[in-house]
């Protein structure tokens, strides 16, 4: 068992803290001996506070590799090596400090990082430590246990992975990355909503022509029935009932007098079927037209010239001609 040689206090110590530095580093070997190497580790480092010298570099050493911090553990050999000479038995405590290095280096697992397709530029990070290139592709010595790595790169999904290394392993883990979904497109803004206009595939007139034709086509249809239904009826029920004066026109005062007012009825409907019918076809057949225009135009433009027509008051526009306003518009 290596034990404490401490040189001569320097002058910021006093043999009070030197007399307690010894005290620490007894327990920590009675520590040490019962493998409580969690208290041990305690007292060493707090010997090491007031007087670091190879011994106690050691012993830190000894605690951290049976704690499992092999890594940290092999560091503190070498520096108790460094200065082995300083030792009173100086080649001793040499050979003991070099065999307990080769035989912790066995020991050590190690992993090996390589950049897969997608991470030749990528940031990768071990346990939370950015890797340098030159540990890339080298191995790594780690302690035993779980380990987690990190990968990110511009346009591609971050990697995320985490691995268990057991003593004497060496892993090689191979890191790639995958390109992200490219991103959906913006559908253009329609602008804001404007009478006559129709978001769909460009068409200015949207659905107004089909309202236009469609209506158009229900004018004309009833005024076909009230023209060629209705007004043929009542025409048949006068021509059988009364004498025919002029056109359309009959006296029905041979007639019993309980038929009389229906058939006035009839009379008054048939002369007022001749005026509105002929309208309502008019009318129907105009907002066919129309309709039918619109699609006409709605099909031959082009989607790019599709654009809602926008009217405002403007005030002061050139050729303004009452109290100084004029109605400005685009299409």
């Amino acid at each position: 068992m290596i034990g404490l040689a401490c040189p001569e206090p320097a002058a910021a110590q006093t043999a009070e803290e030197l007399s307690e530095a010894r005290a620490a580093f007894q327990r920590g070997i009675e520590l040490e001996q019962a493998k409580n190497w969690a208290g041990a580790l305690k007292q060493f480092r707090e010997v090491g506070q007031v007087k670091m010298t190879p011994q106690v570099r050691y012993h830190i050493a000894l605690c951290e590799e049976n704690l499992g911090k092999l890594v940290a553990a092999l560091g503190g050999y070498g520096l108790a090596l460094a200065d082995a000479e300083s030792v009173g038995d100086g080649v001793s405590f040499k050979q003991e400090v070099e065999a307990s290095i080769s035989e912790l280096r066995a020991r050590i697992p190690k992993v090996v990082i390589e950049r897969g397709q997608g991470a030749e530029a990528a940031s990768i990070q071990l346990d939370g430590v950015a890797l340098g290139d030159s540990s890339i592709g080298v191995e790594v010595p780690l302690d035993p246990g779980p380990h987690s790595l990190i990968a990110t790169a511009p346009g591609y999904v971050d990697y995320s992975d985490t691995f268990e290394v057991a003593e004497e392993e060496t892993r090689t883990v191979t890191v790639t990355l995958e390109p992200l979904p490219p991103e959906p497109q913006a559908l253009p803004d329609p602008g804001p909503a404007d009478a006559g206009v129709s978001g769909d595939s460009g068409k200015k007139y949207g659905i107004y022509p089909y309202i236009l034709m469609g209506t158009g086509a229900a004018a004309m249809a009833t005024a076909g029935v009230l023209f060629f239904g209705v007004r043929a009826a009542d025409l048949k029920e006068l021509k059988d009932e009364c004498e025919e004066v002029s056109s359309d026109s009959y006296s029905c005062g041979a007639a019993p007098e309980s038929e009389k007012s229906e058939l006035r009825k009839r009379s008054n409907r048939v002369e007022t079927l001749n005026y509105v019918s002929p309208i309502l076809l008019g009318a129907g057949l105009a907002a066919a037209g129309v309709g039918a225009t619109l699609f006409y135009l709605d099909l031959n433009r082009p989607s790019d010239q599709a654009r809602p027509s926008k009217w405002r008051v403007a005030t002061a526009a050139p050729g303004a001609d009452l109290g100084g306003l004029s109605l400005v518009g685009r299409f």
